[in-house]
């Protein structure tokens, strides 16, 4: 993810980001940063103000929530955190789940593309990174 949009969602989420990158390696793998291209921005927006407001209107829960790692993985999201609960991990699953029906490069409508290796792509997309990787 670019570094503007980044640093957006650790400023505005800093309870569930706590020291965005700056983390200890041991501890959480946010020092990588948000591995996954923008077209997913909103989806990982939305995702982490349900949390961080979920967190907020239930302080009797007591949650210590933190996002540990956000990357693509077989051409989907996916959001690791500590410290959820099982509606912390449904709002998950939910966004995780709709990576797969975006587009991980621009964020229009996407399906999963590809065989070795997977991307969830919108047509103009795949036609790109099929020229770039000369895939047939």
């Amino acid at each position: 993810m670019n570094e503007k949009n980044e640093n957006y969602l650790f400023k505005k989420y800093s309870k569930i980001f706590p020291g965005g990158r700056k983390v200890d390696p041991k501890m959480s793998l946010m020092c990588f940063g948000i591995m996954c291209d923008d077209g997913w921005f909103e989806l990982i927006d939305k995702l982490c103000d349900s949390i961080q407001s979920y967190i907020t209107l239930n302080p009797q829960l007591k949650l210590k929530t933190v996002v540990v790692e956000v990357k693509e993985k077989f051409g989907g999201l996916r959001f690791y955190t500590e410290g959820a609960d099982e509606h912390i991990n449904g709002m998950t699953s939910l966004a995780e789940d709709m990576s797969y029906k975006i587009c991980e490069e621009c964020g229009k409508k996407g399906k999963e593309r590809g065989t070795s290796w997977v991307w969830t792509l919108c047509d103009d997309c795949w036609k790109k990174k099929k020229e770039e990787r000369h895939i047939r």
